[in-house]
């Protein structure tokens, strides 16, 4: 989960260097203020760019190049699709299992059933003595809400 987190921080980082040096909107000039992550993506787009017009001009058999408007056109297609890659990787949406341990106070309810005593209610504590299978959750939606969970496979206990 850690990793994750990292991971989610990290390119959240290079987006936001990307939006603030105004690369998401325009080509940079040798009079941008350039930050570290940001030359990095633009580096990085530069040569998808130069890429996708030699795939292209083989395709297309066009001899001498494309006109400078279909190169921006194609730039804004491979910026477009890194902004979105960066958007996607900064969600944090992660798994956790989740664990009773012996003698733990564990809550009946969406995590946790037991099924020493089938008759408890809905958010009764109870007592863990044995944790039969963890409980599995989603948190996050992966669309930068970080706050909703979502049990995935409900975890069961025998109490004490």
């Amino acid at each position: 989960m850690d990793t994750n987190i990292w991971r989610a921080r990290f390119f959240n980082t290079i987006l936001q260097d990307v939006i603030e040096s105004k690369f998401n909107v325009k080509r940079p000039t040798q009079e941008d203020n350039w930050r570290k992550f940001a030359e990095l993506f633009i580096d990085n787009v530069d040569a998808v760019t130069r890429e996708l017009q030699e795939r292209l001009q083989q395709v297309a058999q066009v001899q001498g190049g494309f006109s400078d408007q279909i190169g921006n056109e194609i730039f804004d297609v491979a910026h477009s699709v890194g902004i979105l890659s960066l958007r996607m990787a900064a969600q944090r949406a992660h798994v956790r299992l989740i664990f009773a341990a012996h003698g733990e106070m564990v809550k009946i309810g969406p995590r946790f059933k037991d099924v020493g005593r089938m008759e408890r209610h809905r958010n009764d504590a109870v007592r863990a003595d044995i944790m039969t299978t963890p409980c599995l959750v989603k948190i996050g939606d992966g669309r930068g809400d970080l706050e909703n969970e979502v049990v995935l496979s409900q975890g069961e206990i025998i109490s004490q």
